[in-house]
């Protein structure tokens, strides 16, 4: 196995579970960790500064970029911290999505990254993409988990060939009986800018979570690994 030594700057570290990473022509992008302020304190957004460091092949830091949100950085009450983005590549563009935007983010990768176009996501009745503010501070510790007001976010990105694809988790905050997380796929002919939008929200225990489009299916991880000994791949047919 071979290693490439990641060559971070001062005060920078990477997150310890769930932080993003792709690789792309030939350069890491990594989600990058402010070393002193945990996920949980109300400055983690802010310090975290340009959040994503962009490696070359020897490990080498060419470059930060992309500042979290003004809602993440600047909120205007109390959020359980996630990671609420996506982010792909194609061609000479990056695409990343923070669903309470109600946009994707299209950048050019030879700019600065100071600017942006946008793309709208539709906007079902179903689902809320607005951030979930809290009264109080989020202690996991105080809140189990079937209660907690989670935001929406976005699973999974994917840009392949003309077609892009949004994967959404979204928490049922409605009912604490249980705890339950819900998917939702969204998919974008670039050619025609035309929006396809699943219909209804389907439990992410009873189909697991979308990897991936296959040969005209989506695939899907079966998510019920603790509840039952039998796993699956779920193909969903398009047609």
């Amino acid at each position: 196995m071979d290693e490439i030594p990641l060559n971070l700057d001062t005060g920078t570290s990477l997150r310890i579970s769930g932080g993003k990473f792709k690789f792309f022509k030939g350069s890491f992008y990594v989600e990058l960790n402010p070393v002193g302020t945990p996920l949980l304190d109300s400055n983690y957004y802010k310090n975290s500064g340009k959040f994503i460091g962009v490696f070359d092949a020897e490990g080498v830091l060419e470059q930060r970029i992309i500042d979290y949100p003004n809602q993440l950085t600047n909120p205007v009450g109390h959020i359980i911290p996630a990671n609420y983005y996506s982010f792909d590549f194609s061609q000479d563009k990056m695409y990343i999505c923070f669903p309470f935007e109600k946009f994707i983010r299209v950048y050019d990768l030879d700019s600065n990254f100071d600017n942006y176009q946008t793309l709208p996501i539709p906007r079902p009745d179903n689902i809320e993409l607005d951030l979930i503010y809290l009264p109080n501070k989020f202690y996991p510790s105080e809140i189990p988990v079937q209660d907690r007001k989670i935001s929406a976010r976005v699973s999974d990105l994917i840009v392949q060939e003309d077609r892009l694809f949004l994967s959404f988790v979204i928490n049922d905050n409605q009912n604490n009986d249980r705890f339950r997380e819900f998917t939702s796929l969204f998919q974008l002919d670039l050619n025609e800018m035309k929006w396809k939008v699943q219909s209804e929200l389907i439990d992410s225990f009873d189909l697991g979570m979308f990897v991936s489009p296959s040969n005209g299916s989506f695939l899907y991880l079966d998510a019920s690994v603790t509840i039952k000994d039998d796993k699956f791949i779920n193909f969903v047919s398009t047609k």
